[in-house]
């Protein structure tokens, strides 16, 4: 819910749960959201508090375990401990489904699996 200008989420009965305080926020996933404050993009649990400080240029929300985000110019996935999986080295980074993400890399897109590893090779 936005008011004043910042972001906070509300319960299924409209409750405020976590007051607005963000610039911009993202949906909760098994427990984790994606906000954004001055310092950039980090992970907040139901309650509010960082799990994930604000350290990402731009972030996604969580899918299939791993969360895409921006660190200075390049994508990459962290782990809900906010480690990366895989390292940020995207040019675009998209969400996991069905065990694949679509990436960009020197200007063509592939697909990755949670590995890091290529399953489809970037073309254009």
């Amino acid at each position: 819910v936005r008011a004043g200008g910042k972001w906070g989420f509300v319960d299924k009965s409209g409750k405020m749960v976590v007051n607005p305080q963000f610039k911009d926020v993202g949906p909760f996933v098994k427990g984790l959201a994606p906000v954004r404050q001055d310092k950039g993009w980090g992970y907040i649990d139901p309650a509010g508090k960082f799990v994930i400080n604000p350290q990402f240029k731009e972030a996604g929300a969580f899918s299939e375990g791993l969360a895409p985000v921006r660190q200075g110019k390049y994508w990459g996935y962290i782990d809900p401990s906010g480690k990366f999986a895989i390292n940020a080295q995207f040019q675009e980074a998209e969400s996991f489904a069905n065990g694949l993400a679509r990436v960009k890399e020197g200007g063509r897109f592939g697909y990755i699996n949670a590995s890091g590893k290529y399953v489809w090779n970037p073309s254009k």
